[in-house]
C-alpha cells in the first residue's frame, strides 16, 4: 500500500510511493510537491527528462542481466556501470566497452575496454601548448555533451579518467563506475566525484545535483592546465576542501547559494570557513603560465567554477564559448601563419601582413598608424587582411557579441559589415570616410587588458592582438 506522503500526515514514506490529495509518486520524484525542510528542489538546465522519455530498460540497471562470459552475476555498482557503456557504445570520446568476462578460476568479473596509448598526466600537462589544451578541453566535452544528452551524469571527471593519447591526438573518458542515470528531482549519493573535483553542491551535502557536476570537475581540470597548478584547489580533506573553494570563489557568494537552495551548512563547517572575498582570476598568472591565460580562457573558466550549478554553463553552452573560436571551425591564425606553401595567393598575403606588423611592432613599440599602409600593395595586403579577418568572426557565430567598422581604400565606410560570399551586402550602412583603410571590432564589454596577461605576439591571441592593431586607424575618421 502507498503511504502518504509530507503533505498528507507530516511523515515522509520509506517506499518508492506516496499518495496524498494533492500528488501522486511511483518512482518519479521530480512529481511530488516540496516536502517542508527539505532543500529546494533543483532540475537540470538540459536533458532533464530524457531518461523519463525512454524505455524503462534504458535507465533500469537493477534488473538488467549482464551476459558475462560464464555465469550472470548481480552487482548493483558493475551492473549500472555495464549497462551505461552498453548505452554509450559507439558514443565520440567516450572509451569503448569491448566485452564483459569472468574469469573461470578465480570468478572475478573483468571488463575489457579498447585500449588507449595513454601518457600520464603529471608528464603530459606541461608540455601542452595553448592550442593543445583548447583542442583536448573541446574533445572532452563532446563526451560529456554526448552522454548528457543520452540522460547520464559521469561523477568522475578528473585527469586520471582522461586518457589521451597525445601523438595521435586521441582523448577517451574512462571510468564509467559512478557514472549514474539522472532523474530530475532523485537524490543523489554526494560520496562520489575524488575530493579535488568535488563540486561545492556535494560539499554542502546538497544531493539533487545533476549534469552541471561535471562543469564543475571540468572546469577544475581546466584550470590546473592553464595556471600549471595540479591539484588547482588542494583540500587535505572534505571540509577542507570547501575551504580551498570559499578562499577563491568568497563567503558572500557561498551562503547566497546556500539561501537559493535552502541548504543548511554543517556548523562544523560555518566555523572553520571564515571571511575571504572573491579572487580575480589573473592573481593565477605568473611568468610560467602567461602564455595559456588569454581572457577567454578567464571567462570560459569563471563561468564553470560557479557556486550555483544552475548558472555554470552546460557542456553545449561550454563547446560554443568563444575560447573554442580557432578550434570550433578550424580556420586558426597559426594554420594561416604557417600556410607559406599554400599555392593561395591571399593565404601567402595575409601571412606577410602578420609578419610585417610583428616586425612593426617590435621596431616601434606603438600601433601602426595609416601611414604605414601607403603603397598599393600594402593596401591590397591590408584589404586581403580585412577581408579574412571579417569573414572569419562572421562566420564564427559571434556576430551578435562583435561589431565591425572598415573603411577601404575606395573611402567607403562599413559599420556593423555582415559578408555575402566574402561581400559586404546591400543592408551595410555606408557611407565617406577618409582615404584610408583600418578595421576596429568592439566588444559587448571592456576588452581585457592584454598587455597584463603577457602577449607579445600575434600568435598567442591572434584576434585580439589585432584588435590592437587595427586600434590605431581609429585616428583617421
Amino acid at each position: 500500500m502507498p503511504q502518504e506522503c509530507a503533505a498528507g500526515s507530516g511523515k515522509r514514506a520509506r517506499g518508492n510511493q506516496f499518495n496524498c490529495r494533492t500528488c501522486v509518486y511511483d518512482f518519479y520524484p521530480w512529481q511530488t510537491a516540496y516536502i517542508s525542510g527539505m532543500p529546494r528542489l533543483s532540475k537540470a538546465r538540459v536533458y532533464a527528462d530524457v531518461n523519463l522519455n525512454r524505455p524503462r530498460e534504458y535507465w533500469d540497471y537493477e534488473t538488467y542481466d549482464i551476459k558475462w562470459g560464464y555465469v550472470p552475476v548481480k552487482k548493483k555498482k558493475i551492473k549500472r556501470e555495464i549497462k551505461i557503456l552498453e548505452n554509450l557504445r559507439g558514443i565520440t570520446n567516450v572509451i569503448s566497452l569491448e566485452a564483459v568476462v569472468k574469469d573461470p578460476v578465480s570468478r572475478t568479473p573483468a571488463l575489457i575496454f579498447e585500449y588507449v596509448d595513454n601518457r600520464d598526466f603529471k608528464e603530459l600537462y606541461h608540455t601542452l601548448t595553448d592550442y593543445d589544451i583548447r583542442y583536448y578541453m573541446f574533445e572532452l566535452l563532446r563526451a560529456l555533451d554526448a552522454c548528457h544528452s543520452m540522460g547520464i551524469m559521469h561523477r568522475d571527471v578528473k585527469p586520471h579518467n582522461v586518457m589521451i593519447n597525445h601523438s595521435q591526438r586521441q582523448l577517451r573518458l574512462i571510468d564509467w563506475g559512478l557514472a549514474e542515470f539522472y532523474h530530475p528531482g532523485q537524490e543523489y549519493n554526494v560520496r562520489v566525484a575524488s575530493r579535488y573535483f568535488k563540486g561545492p553542491e556535494l560539499l554542502v551535502d546538497f544531493q539533487m545535483y545533476d549534469y552541471s557536476l561535471d562543469l564543475w570537475s571540468l572546469g577544475c581540470v581546466f584550470a590546473s592546465m592553464i595556471f600549471r597548478k595540479e591539484p588547482f584547489f588542494h583540500g587535505h580533506d572534505n571540509c577542507d576542501q570547501l575551504v580551498r573553494i570559499v578562499k577563491v570563489l568568497g563567503t558572500d557568494e557561498l551562503f547566497q547559494y546556500l539561501a537559493k537552495y535552502e541548504i543548511t551548512l554543517d556548523p562544523r563547517l560555518t566555523d572553520i570557513i571564515g571571511r575571504h572575498t572573491k579572487k580575480r582570476w589573473d592573481r593565477f598568472v605568473h611568468a610560467d603560465n602567461q602564455h595559456l591565460v588569454s581572457p577567454e580562457a578567464i571567462d570560459f573558466l569563471d563561468k564553470l567554477l560557479r557556486y550555483d550549478h544552475a548558472e555554470r554553463l552546460t557542456a553545449r553552452e561550454a563547446m560554443e564559448h568563444p575560447y573554442f573560436f580557432r578550434h570550433r571551425k578550424g580556420a586558426t591564425a597559426e594554420r594561416l601563419m604557417n600556410d607559406r606553401e599554400s599555392c593561395d595567393p591571399l593565404r601567402r598575403h595575409i601571412f606577410l601582413m602578420f609578419v610585417r606588423m610583428q616586425v612593426y611592432f617590435k621596431g616601434n613599440n606603438h600601433l601602426a598608424g595609416p601611414d604605414f599602409f601607403t603603397s598599393n600593395q600594402d593596401r591590397q595586403l591590408l584589404d586581403a587582411l580585412v577581408r579574412v579577418i571579417l569573414r572569419l568572426f562572421y562566420t564564427h557565430d559571434l556576430r551578435f557579441k562583435y561589431s565591425a567598422v572598415v573603411v577601404f581604400s575606395t573611402g567607403s565606410m562599413c559599420v556593423g559589415g555582415e559578408l555575402d560570399n566574402g561581400k559586404f551586402n546591400t543592408r551595410t550602412r555606408r557611407f565617406a570616410g577618409r582615404q584610408a583603410m583600418f578595421i576596429q571590432f568592439y566588444k559587448s564589454r571592456p576588452t581585457p587588458d592584454l598587455q597584463g596577461l603577457g602577449y607579445s605576439n600575434i600568435t598567442d591571441n591572434w584576434y585580439c592582438l589585432i584588435n590592437r592593431i587595427v586600434t590605431g586607424y581609429l585616428k583617421v575618421v
